[in-house]
């Protein structure tokens, strides 16, 4: 199961993606077929959910006057998808000479593996959505080694989880069929009613949100300076090393939005040496904004990075803490926190267990 020619063993061991832009009924002539993806069990899942969120997973934005949050919701759960791939993966019979279908329709998504639900679920129970409760697993051992990756839990929890993020995102719960020899299982997923009618010309780039505001989510988030000047002029705005105000050191002019004021002093290096060994002779002070702004990553993260600085400025996280606030993958999140360790806007610490990180303070810096 984690060898990387899987297929050679158990034949017809992929994913086949075919997106219908008109639909399938209504013209079944235009399809758009991915490329089979093949490999190892976790390198299928984690390549189908790459294309998943290149392909459908779309964010949209809406400021509203009665909050200070804006609205987001996304035409797809990434964690509702997920769940959904990976029980195609969990329960599929590796000896049936068939693939993974995902068809993409304008309306939703469906998933089909083979075979279908075990017979010890009663048709009521799958007609219902709502938990399929059995202890009898096909692939036990593999259902293992998908927990030890955080990618399943082996509980019956897989079908509450997918019909809860889609209840939180707004969306219509997820269908489940399957015939009475219980030959296949079809999963369809909704999609998001605001993003009915969405053109696929709006996707612009991968998880770009489409924003409904005038100003960016950025300055929905940090006040604009005399509500003239974006953010963005803010951040790089410098002061002279001149200026009376700040004798002679330079500082960085940081967002006006009290909400960061605690995160000014951070630093962008705290123990950078060179090669011989020596360190730096002077560490700049600048903004966690600033370090964010000159991070090279999407957009997207950073507005995650801000999330998490905001809910865990005083805890201590790990990986797991991370993908439940963000709803990411395990991967996705262990991903992060080495970003956040290039940066060197978290640091690690002891005697909470292992893996377990803060975010730099001040204190870091005067120590």
């Amino acid at each position: 199961m984690f060898c990387d020619h899987l297929d050679q063993f158990f034949p017809y061991t992929q994913v086949e993606i075919t997106k219908f832009p008109e639909g399938s009924i209504r013209n079944p002539n235009n399809f758009i077929e991915v490329p089979v993806i093949k490999g190892s069990v976790p390198e299928m899942i984690n390549r189908t959910m790459q294309k998943l969120q290149d392909m459908v997973v779309l964010e949209k934005v809406t400021k509203v006057n009665y909050q200070m949050e804006a609205i987001r919701r996304f035409s797809y759960p990434y964690q509702a998808l997920e769940e959904a791939v990976v029980n195609a993966f969990y329960h599929r019979d590796y000896m049936s000479y068939q693939s993974i279908i995902i068809e993409i329709e304008p309306e939703l998504i469906r998933i089909i593996s083979y075979p279908g639900i075990d017979r010890s679920i009663p048709m009521r129970d799958i007609e219902a959505g709502e938990r399929f409760s059995t202890r009898y697993y096909r692939n036990k051992r593999l259902g293992e080694f998908l927990k030890e990756l955080d990618l399943s839990e082996g509980k019956c929890t897989g079908i509450p989880t997918i019909q809860e993020e889609l209840r939180n995102n707004g969306s219509p719960a997820a269908r489940f069929y399957t015939d009475e020899d219980r030959r296949a299982v079809t999963v369809e997923i909704p999609i998001h009613p605001d993003f009915l009618g969405v053109d696929d010309a709006m996707i612009v780039s991968e998880g770009n949100p489409l924003v409904e505001s005038e100003k960016s989510v950025r300055s929905k988030k940090t006040a604009t300076i005399d509500n003239k000047k974006s953010i963005d002029s803010a951040h790089k705005v410098n002061v002279s090393s001149s200026n009376a105000t700040f004798g002679q050191e330079k500082s960085c002019v940081s967002p006006p939005n009290a909400t960061f004021e605690r995160e000014k002093s951070c630093v962008s290096a705290l123990s950078a040496t060179y090669g011989n060994g020596e360190s730096f002779v002077s560490i700049e002070k600048v903004s966690f904004e600033e370090v964010l702004i000159r991070m090279e990553v999407k957009e997207r993260t950073r507005e995650n990075i801000r999330l998490l600085k905001r809910a865990l400025t005083d805890d201590t996280f790990n990986r797991t803490d991370i993908s439940k606030l963000l709803r990411i993958s395990g991967t996705a999140a262990g991903n992060l926190i080495n970003k956040l360790k290039d940066a060197m806007l978290i640091v690690p610490v002891t005697g909470h267990g292992n893996g377990r990180y803060r975010f730099i303070t001040e204190e870091d810096v005067t120590e």
